[in-house]
């Protein structure tokens, strides 16, 4: 944004516009140069959809005169510095954030925060990030927690991620989820969650009034070779609609795949950075090859056994998007997608094979084959962070002229080549 300050300082000095529309200010940098500059106008608002802010300072000066069309407000002080009292002093007056996010800080002590979620009606996602929860002798995640379980209509998504707070906490805030009507999304990245805590959380996901759609775990212990737990809310859910699980074991890739052909209701599955072996990648196979409910599968970082995959995808009539991104290096991916497309698989809609070492050798293999096959289910192609040069470009843009129905491939990060969109 700095580029452009000096010509919308002459915008702003000129009285040209009354109001100034922005879809993200990071840093603020931008705001508080044109602020020290005095060339903004009490009578000139800013209309931010996203803010991102290092600073407190900065932020407070932002807030002062910010229009009340602003949406999201992320908050990160970088030094795990604690809450200002005048930024919730605003934002308890404002109606207009929908969500709300703290990364990096330091929510201990902080009754303001707590008062601020009992009070406010308008935040509908929050998100604490690397912030610590602990102090001694308080309860701040116990406090959130009741707070969800008694006053939280508003709140749609929680996201927890790499949050510091003490057992007693976690305990509480995962009994609060069997009582919350309103929750659609939960996402945890919480390293220490005991086994116990897990199993109980999965309790809460399979009460009557619980009512999330979307679930992800990354980075929750693996619990061994026993996955009983996702093995029960597998079996059990008949809300969710997207899973996350990262990492699992190639145990855990063999006990979510053999289970998830007894789940309806599950569309969108993301096992990525997992570690698959034979078993594990031949049980995926054996899935596809079921057509259960998936309509999206993530597989980033992966690295399955694609012979083993290959069959099921051939047949299968229900998947249609595949992320195998980051997940090979070599011939194995790019030949699996040739064996599929070539091999009648009529619903793919959008496969991702971006850093798989893939060459412009590749690419025409790809395109030829999609010539072959007439497959028009085929629309989207992310073949990002290979080595295809200008010649596989080339070839890739010929096909979007000849196959209409190619929407998009993305080659960015392919010898300086961008993407190619219809």
């Amino acid at each position: 944004m700095d580029w452009a300050s000096p010509l919308l300082a002459d915008i702003l000095r000129h009285h040209l516009f009354r109001c100034v529309d922005f879809a993200t200010l990071c840093h603020c940098r931008l705001v508080c140069r044109l602020w020290n500059a005095s060339i903004i106008v009490p009578k000139i608002r800013f209309h931010v959809k996203h803010i991102v802010s290092m600073h407190p300072e900065s932020l407070r000066l932002l807030l002062s005169f910010l229009s009340n069309k602003t949406r999201s407000l992320s908050i990160s002080t970088g030094d795990n510095r604690g809450i200002d009292a005048q930024i919730f002093s605003k934002l308890h007056n404002d109606t207009t954030i929908t969500r709300l996010a703290f990364c990096n800080m330091n929510l201990s002590g902080s009754e303001i925060f707590i008062s601020f979620l009992r009070s406010n009606r308008t935040v509908r996602s929050l998100v604490l990030n690397a912030c610590d929860m602990t102090s001694e002798g308080e309860d701040y995640l116990g406090e959130l927690s009741t707070t969800l379980a008694e006053n939280s209509s508003h709140l749609h998504e929680i996201s927890l991620e790499k949050c510091w707070f003490n057992k007693e906490s976690s305990q509480k805030f995962v009994n609060s989820i069997a009582t919350n009507t309103s929750l659609t999304c939960l996402r945890l990245q919480l390293p220490h969650f005991a086994k116990k805590q897990v199993g109980d959380l999965v309790s809460s996901l399979l009460q009557t009034k619980a009512n999330i759609t979307r679930l992800e775990l990354k980075n929750v212990p693996t619990f061994g070779d026993s996955y009983d737990d996702i093995v029960r809310l597998i079996r059990g859910t008949t809300t969710l609609k997207s899973l996350t699980l990262s990492p699992l074991s190639d145990t855990g890739f063999a006990s979510v795949f053999e289970n998830l052909v007894e789940n309806k209701s599950i569309k969108h599955l993301n096992v990525s950075q997992g570690e698959p072996d034979y078993v594990g990648s031949a049980l995926i196979g054996w899935y596809l090859e079921q057509s259960g409910s998936l309509t999206s599968l993530e597989l980033q970082s992966c690295q399955p056994y694609y012979a083993s995959i290959e069959d099921g995808l051939k047949v299968n009539t229900t998947l249609k998007s595949l992320d195998l991104s980051w997940s090979g290096d070599g011939d194995a991916g790019p030949q699996m997608l040739v064996d599929v497309i070539l091999g009648g698989n009529t619903t793919l809609n959008m496969i991702s094979l971006a850093n798989h070492g893939l060459t412009s050798s590749h690419a025409m293999q790809i395109a030829q084959a999609i010539r072959t096959s007439q497959n028009t289910s085929l629309q989207y192609l992310d073949l990002r962070f290979n080595r295809i040069d200008e010649s596989g470009a080339i070839e890739l843009a010929n096909l979007c002229q000849s196959c209409p129905w190619i929407k998009s491939i993305n080659l960015k990060e392919n010898s300086s080549i961008g993407s190619y969109d219809k």
